[in-house]
């Protein structure tokens, strides 16, 4: 038995320590497409988990090193030098064993800092219990490629209209974007549909904090699981509040998803007019009454 496949055993069979078998093919396919390096990353990895965790329904595995929470002593070779809160790694496609007619699941392969984070199956995947078959893979980042942080720059910097707007926002935290290149490598990372005046925004600067709002560069952001489906978020408020796109969403409809955990409610499709108007309407709420003088 290879090391790898002992690796999985320790896990399969310690308790609370399972692996399920379709969970095991599904890092095992991530796996057949990294590097040697990378290999040995995972492999390191899967020998320091002691505790998988999963939700009721089984579409969220999350991975736990319950002898270090803090993971602070993980050297820096137990990780893999791409840093990113959270990204998906890659996305496999799964089919039960026991034909072709059987629907696919998709489960993305998400790390975090550095670390195997979690499998994220798009819907319960009761039907692989009896057997799993792996439909296929699609590698989104080299997990062992670093990200370098991009350079300040000035809203003069930025070109036409939406120099004009952020001007007249007071736009700060802007940042030189990434290459059209590593922009389309995040952008499949994201499954979901970006809107326009977004993807706009990005191609100009990686990210923007507009008046107690924050606009997520691509690299920052990040995705949230809530009862009425999964959402990425693309911008948030100093007061909890953000805005996000839902997960595997035909349109770019932007939701306003509350820290609370209210039901999220329509914000339209363009993430700068409801942020513009957002402020203003804070700017109005914040202005002192017109006092009037008695005559």
């Amino acid at each position: 038995m290879s090391v790898f496949r002992a690796l999985f055993g320790r896990l399969l069979f310690s308790g609370t320590r399972e692996l399920l078998p379709y969970e095991t093919t599904c890092v095992e396919a991530w796996r057949e497409n990294l590097s040697t390096q990378g290999v040995a990353v995972l492999s390191r990895q899967l020998s320091r988990f002691n505790l998988i965790q999963r939700s009721p329904d089984g579409r969220l595995v999350t991975f736990f090193d319950t002898k270090d929470k803090s993971y602070a002593t993980w050297s820096s070779e137990d990780l893999f030098p791409l840093r990113s809160d959270e990204i998906t790694a890659a996305r496999v496609w799964l089919r039960s064993a026991e034909g072709r007619g059987q629907p696919e699941i998709k489960a993305d392969v998400v790390l975090h800092r550095g670390r195997l984070s979690s499998i994220e199956f798009n819907k319960t995947p009761r039907s692989l219990r009896t057997g799993a078959q792996v439909a296929k893979v699609k590698t989104l980042v080299d997990p062992m490629r670093q990200r370098e942080d991009t350079a300040p720059i000035s809203v003069s910097d930025i070109p036409g209209e939406l120099q004009e707007w952020l001007r007249k926002m007071t736009a700060t935290d802007l940042r030189k974007p990434l290459s059209a290149a590593q922009r389309e490598e995040l952008a499949q990372t994201i499954d979901a549909k970006l809107p326009d005046d977004y993807v706009e925004l990005t191609s100009a600067t990686d990210g923007a904090t507009i008046n107690g709002w924050r606009i997520y560069g691509l690299s920052e952001i990040r995705r949230i699981v809530q009862p009425g489906g999964n959402f990425y978020l693309l911008a948030e408020a100093r007061d909890g509040r953000a805005l996000g796109v839902v997960q595997e969403a035909d349109e770019a409809q932007i939701y306003i998803v509350s820290p609370e955990g209210e039901k999220p409610t329509d914000a339209g499709q363009s993430l700068l007019v409801h942020i513009e108007r957002d402020v203003d309407e804070n700017r109005a709420d914040a202005e002192p009454p017109v006092s009037r003088q008695k005559v």
